[in-house]
């Protein structure tokens, strides 16, 4: 602008043409302190953290991008090479290349700031950053009418603006189809990392091809689901095998071997390119079992050196180390005080947040976590469940929690028989389940699955098993359906104005079924 100009020549002041600025190193600063310690931040790290927060080197970046037509904005030493190239060639810019540069700019202070941001939420704790997102005032002066003190629970976990901060791992052959472009991000801090247990973000690969969309979308239904049912180093070994985003075998067992295999017979058909998770290391005995069949990834906490010998017989199964089952609960999510919301306030912060993008928005929420434990479980029927059938139905309520909607699944002595997945209505879904168990269950003590070519009458399907369904039964039909299969007990969320019809239809047939109050649909 000529009067600009004019200014600047009147004060003797030289027109700035480039600015090249590398900021405080605060993601770096907070990444290294969160690998020499589990816990939060001291207060001497949180000083050096905010010393680390640039400030005069956003203002200028943001100046420079501002007036890009004038000044050559430089952020990234990768775009020194093009820089150069062009004033070498040409002394000056081309004006698309400065508003790439623009872009890049606003976007990389962006990016910083929401790293500070959620930085410094964590640090604060997302119980008091969550009553000023929701917008909590002071208190009214005298004379107002008092406000109800406001617990966590009674608080919106989300603010009038959600930013998000994540980086690129990297490109992605292609999205879920080979026409569709992809790339995979992950969260900038690792202590949030570290916070979520095992992440196909923190995974380690010892073999393989690079994973593509559909693996790191069902490895990641997987691992939620393997983290599901673990119970710890003293609890049963647990195995789930997933294959497009729904679990097609799982089982939990004294040892892993008997685990995967018991999680293979579920569904021998439908394992094959799948993906499989394990809560306990793999050696060259389970490695050999896993390479007679086709699989795309197999996730576990530690590979032996003799089972990667074993799987170099297969050099197209992609191998992750990451600690599976080493995670704060369940799911890889903070565990819920049983009955209650105790850990919504964590539960809220971005980094636990669901987002499922529609056109034009975002739909987030809170992770979904079994709340109500089997103890707090009501038996609805005159039968309760045995003891062996209150296990069953606790690894089948845990297991369907991670079936898409409409969900039904038949399980047995820890393992899963059949699943109906992703139905538009119960009774199907049911059907299904049952369906499935006929033609792939093994004998009720466990071994492999005579196959859905044995003989007729050598397998007992569903008889003796248990169902769970993520929601209530609209109709009788579902428990009539179960019933005529053989199986002994249910689990599910009740609430239905026809609950009493599907009471009376279990206890006709002698079966028990408990509400757990707690639905779980999954879209």
């Amino acid at each position: 602008v000529p009067s600009h100009m004019a200014e600047l020549e009147r004060h003797g002041i030289v027109p700035v043409d480039l600015v090249a600025v590398n900021l405080y190193p605060f993601q770096e600063t907070v990444n290294r302190h969160a690998e020499a310690r589990a816990a939060g931040p001291s207060e001497a790290e949180l000083a050096e953290a905010v010393e680390n927060i640039d400030i005069g080197g956003p203002t200028l970046i943001r100046s420079a991008a501002k007036n890009h037509d004038a000044v050559i904005v430089v952020t990234d030493p990768a775009q020194y090479g093009t820089v150069l190239e062009h004033l070498q060639a040409a002394g000056d810019v081309p004006r698309h290349i400065r508003r790439e540069l623009a872009v890049a700019a606003f976007r990389h202070t962006a990016f910083y700031d929401a790293v500070i941001s959620e930085y410094l939420s964590g640090v604060v704790g997302e119980r008091d950053v969550v009553g000023k997102l929701a917008g909590d005032g002071p208190e009214p002066a005298g004379g107002g009418e008092e406000r109800p003190a406001k617990t966590a629970n009674s608080r919106s976990p989300f603010g009038d603006r959600l930013v998000l901060a994540y980086e690129k791992v990297r490109d992605l052959r292609y999205g879920e189809n080979p026409h569709q472009r992809a790339a995979f991000y992950r969260h900038p801090l690792r202590r949030v990392l570290a916070g979520l247990g095992a992440t196909l973000a923190g995974a380690v690969q010892l073999q393989g091809k690079d994973l593509s969309y559909n693996n790191i979308a069902d490895a990641e239904a997987a691992l939620r689901a393997v983290e599901e049912l673990d119970e710890g180093p003293t609890g049963p070994a647990a195995a789930v095998a997933v294959k497009h985003m729904n679990p097609c075998g799982a089982a939990v067992a004294e040892d892993i071997l008997t685990a995967y295999r018991l999680a293979r017979d579920s569904d021998p058909v439908s394992i094959f390119g799948g993906i499989v998770a394990l809560t306990r290391p793999v050696d060259a005995e389970l490695a050999r079992e896993m390479v007679k069949i086709f699989l795309e990834v197999v996730m576990a906490p530690e590979f032996t050196p003799e089972a990667l010998e074993v799987f170099k017989a297969k050099p197209g199964i992609r191998l992750l180390a990451l600690p599976v089952g080493g995670g704060p609960s369940g799911g890889g999510l903070p565990a819920p005080a049983c009955g209650a919301s105790a850990a919504e306030p964590a539960l809220s912060a971005p980094a636990f947040l669901e987002a499922r993008t529609v056109a034009g928005g975002l739909l987030v929420q809170t992770a979904d976590v079994i709340r109500v434990p089997p103890s707090e479980w009501k038996t609805v029927t005159r039968r309760a469940p045995t003891p062996e059938e209150l296990r069953d139905l606790t690894f089948a309520w845990k297991v369907c929690k991670h079936v898409k909607s409409n969900a039904v699944v038949v399980a047995r002595g820890g393992q899963l028989l059949g699943v109906g997945a992703g139905q538009m209505n119960r009774v199907d879904a049911v059907r299904l389940a049952v369906g499935h168990a006929e033609r792939f269950a093994a004998p009720a003590a466990g071994g492999r699955s005579d196959g859905p070519g044995a003989r007729a009458g050598s397998r007992p399907g569903a008889r003796g098993s248990v169902l769970a369904s993520d929601a209530f039964f609209p109709f009788p039909d579902s428990v009539e359906v179960a019933a005529e299969a053989g199986v002994t007990a249910i689990v599910q969320p009740g609430g239905s104005v026809k609950d009493e019809e599907a009471i009376r239809a279990c206890d006709k047939a002698g079966m028990a079924m408990v509400f757990t109050g707690e639905r779980h649909f999954r879209h």
